[in-house]
């Protein structure tokens, strides 16, 4: 119980941090802002990611399904930035998976690039949305219930980080975002 206990206080903590950086990027969306990029190791940013949103149990009939591969390469970046663009990918698969689900995250290696894909099985997008899909305030969401900006800030963010994201959906069938950020070579540090 003290344990448990614990370990919420630490995840309440470190998401307070993780806000208030939210909260500086929606701020500073339109200026360019200096990050303080290091080594990492992502599977560990998407193990914290998921174990946040599960915490928030939204949806209780949603399976999580995460596949990090064991020799995943670092990548160079900000954590609690890469942390935010999971987290936003994963808040969104939930959302589209109005009767539950299974999102899946699986993070691979190819070649020069560690590939990371945040896949649901929800109500897809439709292909006249795709893309607006990037843009700062585009939502198809009611109003009160998305403001626009989590997609628009993760393309940056990953953009930022010298990586992309990609996005392939079929109506009624679901959607897959992909990330791919260049791996960090280890012999040349």
């Amino acid at each position: 119980m003290l344990e448990d206990l614990r370990e919420y206080l630490g995840l309440i903590r470190s998401e307070a941090f993780r806000c208030k950086s939210i909260t500086n990027g929606l701020l500073d969306f339109s200026r360019t802002r200096a990050s303080d990029h290091v080594t990492i190791n992502l599977g560990d940013v998407i193990a914290s990611a998921v174990r946040l949103l599960s915490h928030q149990k939204r949806r209780s009939a949603v399976e999580f399904n995460v596949d990090i591969a064991e020799d995943l390469r670092p990548v160079s970046g900000d954590p609690g930035q890469l942390q935010q663009a999971i987290i936003a990918l994963a808040t969104n698969a939930l959302d589209a998976m109005v009767i539950g689900g299974v999102l899946t995250i699986v993070a691979s290696d190819q070649a020069e690039k560690v590939i990371v894909e945040v896949t649901d099985n929800g109500v897809g997008i439709q292909p006249e949305n795709l893309p607006k899909i990037f843009e700062p305030f585009f939502t198809t969401k009611e109003i009160g219930k998305g403001t626009g900006l989590g997609l628009a800030v993760c393309y940056g963010i990953l953009t930022e980080h010298g990586g992309t994201l990609d996005v392939q959906s079929t109506v009624g069938i679901g959607t897959t975002f992909t990330i791919t950020l260049p791996a960090v070579n280890l012999n040349e540090e």
